[in-house]
């Protein structure tokens, strides 16, 4: 079977679709490892900062 798909719109006529496979899902597991890694380290900047200009 291809990837697309027959629906039928709002104005009746019918479209061809192309269906999502698993391969085009997003990969939230990446994002997430990217934004905490990302915290992580604007958290350990700023401590560095804070420790190395406090008297």
């Amino acid at each position: 079977m291809s990837d697309m798909q027959k629906v039928k719109g709002a104005d009746g006529d019918t479209h061809q679709t192309k269906v999502k496979t698993s391969k085009d899902s997003p990969q939230f597991g990446r994002l997430l490892l990217v934004l905490i890694t990302a915290v992580a380290l604007i958290v350990v900047i700023t401590f560095a900062t804070e420790a190395y200009y406090t008297p």
